[in-house]
C-alpha cells in the first residue's frame, strides 16, 4: 500500500511550528501590553537642567573634599595628637611595618 501525499506537502512546515510562532508573537504582545499598562504611566519625570547642575555641583564638592582628605596632611585632633597622612603613604608605612615584623627572628605569626 502506498500512501498518497499531496504535491508540495513535504515542503510545508508542520502545524506545531506555526503554533510555536504564534505563541511567541503572543508572548511578545502580552509583554508589551504589560509594559504599556504598568510602567509607562508611572515613568518618572525627567530632571530639570537646573536640578542636574545642582547635583553635579554637589558631587564635585564631595569628590574634591574626599580627594583633599585622602591626599594631604592635616591635624584631626591636636589635643589627642591625631594627625592625618595621605592614604598612599599610610599604605607604604603599613607594608614596611609588617615586613620588619616578619624579618625579626623569634616572632611568630
Amino acid at each position: 500500500m502506498s500512501e498518497s501525499v499531496s504535491p508540495g506537502a513535504e515542503n510545508r512546515p508542520p502545524r506545531n511550528m506555526w503554533l510555536s510562532i504564534l505563541a511567541g508573537i503572543g508572548f511578545i504582545l502580552l509583554f508589551l501590553l504589560i509594559l504599556w499598562l504598568a510602567y509607562l504611566p508611572y515613568r518618572p519625570e525627567p530632571i530639570a537642567e537646573v536640578q542636574g547642575q545642582q547635583r553635579m555641583e554637589t558631587y564635585n564638592e564631595i569628590k574634591n573634599d574626599s580627594t583633599e582628605l585622602t591626599t594631604t596632611y592635616g591635624v584631626v585632633d591636636p589635643e589627642e595628637g591625631v594627625y592625618r597622612i595621605p592614604v598612599e603613604e599610610a599604605m607604604e608605612l603599613t607594608v614596611e611595618k609588617y615586613r620588619r615584623e616578619d624579618s625579626v627572628p623569634g616572632t611568630t605569626n
